[in-house]
């Protein structure tokens, strides 16, 4: 039998972990209202997809095309006009959800929001983790507020917003906050896109191991996190990469320094280089080599994204305020064993905020990519013990409701972000406005059913009904002359061929020798029904102001 110690322990250790699950659980509600409210707060005629914005679709789109025509972990991109666009993109989630749809048949939208609500559970699950590596578990309810407050905390973004905006409107809110929002500066909101938060479970266990000196867990979750995205993948890398040289390079004289060095193993150091080298030679040199499509991409994606200072201010200002405040009451912060948690956390803010500013030193590649919650996060885990404090002295306020009622005003103005983020969600969906969120009609359903169709299999599809054409690359196996705005190749080019094609008749030379089905919307205004006809289309059907026409090639 164990000894009763080891036996308590485990116990213990089961219980903490039942305890996280369920804190996890509670803390993804908002985003499983959001997901209910998407499918039951629907306008008459339209039906929820499962996917909460533009860019979502194009997840699944990737895990179709590990599918067709037979399931294959490397595939092609989907966005291609070619079906001899060659197979050089991996990642293991798309495979997981290529799987799936592969095993189930199961709706492309349902499985990637079910993924998400286990994604997003995982991922602040890990964020106890990690918050209990770095900071220990809370013990009191000073404790259980300064974690709620980093979960979903944030800055002063919507109380900026609403005094900076021109306009004193509902969008006032998100008016200092990039796209809207939806660059998730913050920790918690990034549950709201399944696959970052995958990615956030792979980070946060990976900082989690470092913390534990688990070297061999920590190189296989960056290996991982390096197949599964380029941008988070080179992040977690330089921030693993810089804290482990950092830890190794102690000054020798120091009382400690080579006890650190022992402590980061020579090749875990080689195994992180060599991750890396493979890393940027993929990304940034093999893709490119292997595709002339990658390559018309690459210079669509160089958009300069930027972080604005002004948004720095607000989302990050409060909470380094706290962090420094910590790091000032740190003993022996560059030496003593015991505070490298605190190091770490340092070198990974750091990091993090030079990467999302790298267009202060090169060219940029899109920066925006870099937050996510990445420079927030390590702030947050500084400034906990310092917001427990805060929250003891609130709460040992007398009379005991005036500071229960003091302490329930700060974790609210501390959470400000994200529920004047979620709130504005919540009133747009309700109203029957929420722009962000795929909503199909009867017609663009029964649409995309009639191009699943065997006479319609292997056809370059064409036309101006952008949302069928995006989504046809999800749902059918089509390739699309233009679908997703970013990740077609040539896309501003092929949208302008398509527009003009249908105004005028002109084709272009690529669109000869291929089978076409054409799809085009007639609201009442021109109908190109004429032009498509007298270019040797035939209709194949008509559901509402959608009307389908193919031609064989010739």
């Amino acid at each position: 039998m164990p000894p009763a110690g080891d036996s308590d322990a485990t116990a213990s250790h089961r219980s903490a972990g039942r305890s996280d699950l369920g804190v996890a659980i509670v803390a993804m509600l908002p985003v499983v209202a959001i997901y209910l409210a998407h499918y039951l707060l629907v306008p008459a005629g339209y039906h929820g997809t499962g996917f909460l914005h533009y860019d979502q679709p194009y997840y699944m789109a990737n895990a179709h095309a590990t599918v067709a025509p037979v399931f294959s972990p490397v595939y092609k991109l989907p966005f291609a006009t070619e079906n001899s666009t060659p197979a050089i993109y991996f990642q293991p989630l798309t495979a997981v959800l290529g799987g799936m749809l592969w095993l189930t048949g199961w709706d492309p939208g349902a499985i990637y929001a079910g993924f998400g609500v286990l994604a997003g559970i995982a991922m602040f699950r890990a964020a106890l983790a990690m918050i209990a590596a770095f900071n220990g578990r809370p013990s009191d309810t000073a404790g259980y507020l300064a974690t709620l407050t980093m979960l979903w905390g944030g800055g002063l973004l919507a109380a900026g917003g609403w005094v900076f905006s021109p306009e004193k409107s509902l969008d006032a809110v998100s008016f200092l906050d990039p796209f809207g929002g939806f660059w998730f500066l913050n920790l918690g909101r990034n549950a709201y896109f399944p696959v970052e938060a995958f990615y956030h479970v792979l980070f946060f266990s990976a900082v989690t191991a470092l913390i534990r000196r688990r070297f061999g867990i920590v190189l296989a979750l960056v290996a991982l996190t390096s197949v599964s995205h380029p941008f988070t993948g080179v992040e977690l890398i330089l921030v693993v990469g810089a804290f482990a040289v950092g830890e190794t390079g102690l000054p020798s004289g120091s009382r400690v320094g080579s006890q650190l060095g022992s402590r980061v193993p020579f090749w875990f150091l080689a195994g992180i280089a060599a991750i890396l080298a493979i890393h940027l030679s993929y990304y940034l040199v093999a893709l490119k080599l292997l595709s002339p499509d990658h390559v018309k991409l690459e210079k669509q994606w160089l958009s300069p994204w930027l972080l604005p200072w002004p948004s720095m201010l607000f989302a990050y200002g409060p909470v380094a305020i706290l962090a420094a405040i910590r790091l000032r009451s740190v003993p022996g912060l560059f030496g003593d064993p015991a505070q490298a948690p605190i190091r770490l956390a340092a070198v990974w803010f750091a990091t993090a905020f030079l990467l999302a500013n790298h267009e202060l030193f090169v060219k940029a590649h899109q920066p925006l990519h870099f937050t996510r919650g990445y420079v927030w996060t390590p702030l947050a885990l500084l400034a906990w013990p310092v917001l427990r404090q805060i929250y003891r002295r609130i709460l040992h306020i007398r009379p005991a409701l005036a500071g229960a009622a003091l302490a329930a005003a700060v974790t609210l103005l501390a959470c400000g972000d994200n529920i004047a983020w979620f709130g504005r969600a919540f009133y747009l969906m309700a109203a029957g406005r929420e722009p962000n969120h795929f909503l199909l009609t009867g017609d663009e359903r029964a649409t995309l059913a009639r191009l699943a169709e065997p006479d319609i299999a292997g056809r370059l599809l064409i036309g101006d009904a952008w949302t069928v054409g995006y989504l046809a690359t999800v749902y059918v196996p089509l390739r699309a002359w233009y679908s997703h705005t970013a990740n077609t190749p040539g896309a501003a080019e092929h949208k302008a061929d398509i527009v003009r094609f249908l105004a005028t008749g002109s084709e272009i030379p690529a669109w000869r020798g291929r089978d076409l089905v054409v799809v085009t919307r007639v609201p009442g205004g021109h109908d190109p029904s004429e032009t498509l006809l007298a270019a040797g289309f035939r209709r194949a059907g008509r559901y509402g102001e959608l009307g389908v026409f193919v031609r064989d090639a010739r």
